[in-house]
């Protein structure tokens, strides 16, 4: 199962994003918690449509599970439809990363 986490920087040392159809980044990993990429999310400064465009764009990198601190309503519907499932968190995506794989 491929996971994204939603981040501020290209780093595991960055900060989960406040909010997952805009951040800036998205962090890549396997159902292990190993890294895999980070890519850039190129909808993270459009004027409007973010979230569904987001969703989609993680569908096809084959994403299964989304960290964020936050989902918009619009965003969590898109995801949903794709079959990405949403989790919540906040913090250094090192640290979210462990927890998220040991569960």
């Amino acid at each position: 199962m491929k996971m994204a986490i939603a981040s501020t920087g290209t780093e595991a040392d960055a900060q989960v994003s406040k909010h997952g159809a805009r951040a800036p980044f998205y962090l890549m990993y396997d159902e292990d918690g190993n890294f895999l990429e980070f890519i850039t999310n190129p909808y993270a400064n459009i004027d409007r449509g973010a979230g569904p465009k987001a969703a989609h764009f993680l569908a096809q990198q084959n994403v299964k599970l989304l960290v964020a601190c936050d989902f918009g309503e619009r965003f969590t519907t898109e995801l949903e439809s794709c079959g990405i499932q949403q989790v919540q968190k906040t913090g250094i995506v090192s640290n979210v990363i462990t927890g998220v794989v040991a569960k």
